[in-house]
């Protein structure tokens, strides 16, 4: 037979349909050869996967009366694609071709539940091996037995030459070994020496120890005396304590005196609105007046040209002010000299009395007038006295600085707020601001919409230096780096984390000023800002709250007579007066997330005089409402055209409506809320159990909402629809 390869017969096609056992395989092969066998296995003409199969050679030799099994542990290998090849030799080196003489043999193959699938019979010849025959036959055992002669013989070349090197590395190492004999030898004998030393220190330290018994009396007599001193230094201590006592009870008296001012405060906030009701009532009256004014026939053309006069003043009054309509109605009323004014022009009573007695007419316009030449002079003395009182408000510099804002320069610096950490995008890989440190040129944040907003209103050129994890102290540290020579507005937004280092108040103080003074000298304009609220008091083990980096800001600015935000307050007052839950506004416990950055960007721009566009107000009033929204449906399932499925969000309360439909047997889930709209974790745990009905059902059934906003229905068995009208749950 054509051999596959030396001693390796081509493959033999069994096929199981075919039930036949003799296999027709007549194999003549030499004494201990390593016969290797080759089948391939088809079921009804396809190749068999045999990898889910086992496969068992039985040969007996007639001979000897010797059995060779063989079993898929021992060198046989199975294929996917059908083969089977089986080398005639066992893991301990038994081989089939082991004895000469005639061979049955029967071939078995199992199914993976051990039934037999099928049976084939093998017939062998085995020819004597020549070296036990003396017969010239050439078989692989021949060559095989020669090659392993010749191989021993050069492997036994190859232990002399091994064996040479280890006995010249004997003798090599026997020569070190000598040498270092002598060496241990030389080293021993230093070692006596150095033990002889050893016991003349030894004796030494006898003496000394005596010596030191000596000095330790010394030490404590000096220790008593010390005792002494520490006595009086004690009663001194005392009396220290008791002068810190009342001094500290001197600095409480002044906590009080400052708790006081704070409190006047809001009584002074209370003054400036009845001063602001007291203004809209004067304006009434103001316009009654040039109502009256016309139908005065003697006195109308003084009145009128009053009137325009007064006018005038107006417009040249709303032209300083720009965006400061509000604040500038609010000092009006300050001026006493005006409101003694609308007092006067309210004595007037009606038309008719006032047509009776043009002469009290007269004398009325001649008061309002307090000793000016007409009402036009005494308008402009009142324009004077307003500015002088707008001069005084809160945030009168900023509209100074903001009303000429065109084509500026602006920088703004600040911490991780103000770079954008928790807004969406954030990336800290844009333009190099110091060192290593890179700004967030394209992440959602209060400053890049603040940037944006006045590059694309007023041409400005605005850059966002804001650094995460910066203090006050390295903004003055690299202040000349950071406030470059173009600059004409520098925005600050600094000091929150000086809540989390030693006397971060006092460094904040220092450094507010250094950063004033460094503007002033270089002509900058500057703006401080304030910091929000976190959501931890992780940061208050160093005694600071963000409320005193707040209330530090506005002290200091005020006594530098410079800008500042309120950014604390806005933001607070904001989120109180909303009534939206504070969590939809912050990334996690210390930095706001985008509706966060919105709502800073939306309450700065409108301190400072800037109109901002509706649709971002619009979305900051829909975190409290968001109205009805399509509800995401997954795994084929269907909205009804009429009653579609939608939830809405109203504060923290999640409502369900609408019918789902084409709900299919084996699909449990049948919608997924988004983020921001799943159950709160505390009030149901991993997941919360609604009732619901299916539709035309008598009873209610139970869903399930897991924490990743999943809504799941139990298992059914044919196609039906649900109703979600009704559900209400709470969210995270």
């Amino acid at each position: 037979m054509t051999t596959y390869s030396p001693f390796e017969l081509e493959p033999i096609f069994i096929d199981f349909k075919n039930e036949s056992y003799n296999l027709g395989l007549d194999i003549q092969a030499n004494q201990n050869d390593t016969l290797t066998l080759n089948f391939i296995c088809r079921n009804n003409g396809i190749e068999e996967d045999m990898s889910k199969y086992k496969v068992e050679l039985r040969v007996h030799n007639n001979n000897t009366n010797t059995d060779y099994i063989q079993t898929q542990n021992e060198n046989v290998t199975l294929g996917t694609d059908g083969s089977v090849k089986i080398v005639c030799q066992s893991l301990k080196g038994n081989k089939l071709t082991a004895y000469s003489g005639q061979c049955n043999g029967v071939l078995r193959i199992f199914n993976t539940e051990n039934k037999q699938k099928a049976t084939r019979i093998i017939t062998m010849r085995i020819i004597a091996d020549p070296l036990e025959t003396d017969r010239a036959n050439i078989c692989e055992s021949t060559i095989t037995k020669l090659e392993d002669l010749d191989w021993i013989l050069n492997e036994a070349y190859n232990i002399e030459d091994e064996f040479k090197k280890a006995i010249e590395e004997a003798i090599k190492q026997k020569n070190e070994l000598i040498k270092t004999t002598n060496e241990a030898k030389v080293i021993n004998s230093t070692l006596a020496g150095n033990i002889t030393t050893g016991t003349e220190l030894n004796s030494n330290l006898v003496k000394s120890n005596k010596l030191a018994e000596t000095n330790q009396k010394e030490l404590d007599t000096r220790n008593t005396t010390a005792s002494q001193n520490i006595e009086t230094l004690t009663n001194k201590n005392t009396t220290a304590n008791e002068t810190i006592v009342n001094i500290s009870e001197k600095i409480e008296t002044g906590s009080k005196l400052d708790n006081d001012l704070g409190l006047k405060i809001p009584i002074g906030t209370t003054l400036k609105n009845d001063l602001n009701t007291n203004i809209k009532t004067g304006t009434q009256l103001k316009t009654d007046l040039i109502e009256l004014i016309p139908k005065v026939e003697k006195s109308k053309s003084d009145l009128d040209t009053s009137k325009i006069n007064a006018d005038s003043s107006n417009t040249t009054l709303l032209e300083t002010t720009n965006n400061a309509e509000t604040k500038k109605q609010e000092v009006v009323v300050e001026c006493k000299v005006a409101d003694e004014k609308i007092k006067q022009m309210n004595e007037f009573g009606d038309v008719t009395e006032v047509v009776k007695d043009v002469t009290l007419l007269k004398e009325e316009v001649k008061t309002a007038r307090d000793n000016e030449t007409d009402l036009n002079a005494r308008l402009e003395r009142d324009k004077t006295n307003i500015l002088k009182k707008f001069n005084e408000l809160d945030n009168q510099d900023i509209f100074k600085i903001t009303k000429d804002i065109k084509n500026k320069n602006i920088k703004i610096l600040g911490d991780s707020i103000g770079a954008g950490v928790g807004g969406t995008g954030y990336s800290a890989t844009g333009e190099i601001i110091v060192g290593n440190n890179k700004s967030n040129e394209t992440g959602h944040c209060w400053a890049n919409s603040f940037r944006d907003y006045l590059q694309s209103k007023y041409n400005c050129i605005v850059k966002n230096w804001s650094v995460s994890g910066w203090k006050s102290s390295d903004i003055v540290t690299n202040i000349s780096t950071l406030i470059t020579e173009t600059d004409d507005i520098v925005i600050c937004a600094i000091g929150a984390n000086n809540c989390y280092i030693e006397n971060g108040t006092t460094l904040l103080e220092s450094d507010i000023k250094t950063i004033n003074e460094y503007c002033e000298n270089h002509n900058k304009k500057v703006i401080f800002i304030g910091t929000i609220q976190t959501l931890t008091s992780s940061h208050e083990n160093k005694g600071i709250k963000m409320e005193d980096i707040d209330n530090l800001l506005r002290k200091v600015t005020t006594n530098l007579n410079v800008c500042f935000i309120p950014m604390y307050k806005l933001f607070n007052d904001y989120l109180l007066y909303s009534g939206v839950d504070s969590s939809l506004f912050y990334y996690n416990e210390e930095h706001p997330n985008d509706n966060g950055y919105d709502a800073m960007f939306y309450l700065m721009a409108n301190y400072m005089g800037f109109y901002t566009d509706l649709e971002l107000r619009n979305k900051l009033y829909s975190l409290y409402d968001t109205g009805w929204l399509p509800l995401p449906l997954i795994n084929g399932t269907v909205a009804n055209t009429i009653d579609i499925p939608s939830y809405r969000r109203v504060g923290r309360m999640l409502s369900l409506k609408g019918e789902i439909d084409n709900i299919i047997s084996t699909v449990t889930t049948v919608a997924t809320l988004p983020s921001g709209f799943t159950p709160n974790s505390k009030f149901g745990g991993s997941s919360i159990a609604l009732s619901f009905f299916w539709t035309g059902a008598d009873t209610q059934s139970r869903m399930f909402i897991n924490k990743n906003g999943n809504i799941i229905v139990p298992n059914h068995t044919d196609t039906k629809k649900m109703w979600l009208d009704g559900i209400n749950f709470m969210i995270d």
